[in-house]
């Protein structure tokens, strides 16, 4: 499970997992090190919200994130089952990593 807080890395930047670019691709290569299958992995996509106020932007930061998610994914070769995004609201997640079960509570 990784929490980014900006879509990609900006050029001359160093690498944080604050970067959806830099986690997502992190996160899928420690699953697989650890003996994951790339072709049995499987993402759902949580958060988004538009929380701030002053993000007035035409496509805000929330939907930015969401939409390098799950391009990234789709780059990475890893499947999306539905998720929760976008909306007003933060989460609040709980995630069960043996079932994969995840239970979101909206802010």
């Amino acid at each position: 499970m990784n929490h980014f807080q900006l879509p990609r890395l900006p050029a001359g930047a160093t690498p944080s997992p604050r970067f959806g670019s830099v986690a997502v691709p992190q996160l899928i290569e420690g699953l697989l090190a650890q003996g994951a299958r790339r072709e049995l992995l499987e993402a759902k996509v949580f958060g988004g919200a538009r929380v701030l106020a002053h993000d007035d932007g035409l496509e805000h930061l929330g939907a930015k994130n969401v939409a390098a998610a799950i391009e990234l994914l789709e780059s990475q070769g890893v499947r999306s089952a539905p998720g929760d995004v976008l909306g007003h609201r933060g989460r609040r997640l709980i995630f069960d990593s043996c079932t994969g079960r995840v239970w979101v509570r909206q802010l």
